[in-house]
């Protein structure tokens, strides 16, 4: 019971921290480059239905998607690499 708890707790404060990181992320991004992100992951549009609903050419909805990609990879980085140092060291109590 105590292990479920801790590990609910655990849980829960790497959920905001995500969140927040998540958050700054956005925040980074130039509004266009938000705006594709968040089409494609609110609404689960393709490329391609975002091309065509903000009359932006293809490729540059791929751009905009690669781009906010790797702005989440670089601001989750670090994040991630802590994450699972934290729980290899869990492993070895």
């Amino acid at each position: 019971m105590l292990y479920s708890l801790r590990s609910s707790t655990i849980e829960e404060i790497y959920e905001k921290n995500i969140e927040s990181i998540l958050h700054e992320a956005l925040e980074e991004m130039n509004p266009n480059i938000r705006e594709t992100y968040l089409l494609r992951l609110r609404k689960g549009m393709t490329n391609l239905e975002i091309s065509k609903d903000t009359d932006t050419p293809l490729r540059t909805v791929e751009y905009r998607m690669k781009k906010a990609l790797l702005i989440l990879h670089k601001k989750l980085k670090d994040y991630i690499n802590a994450v699972i140092l934290f729980f290899a060291a869990l492993s070895l109590w």
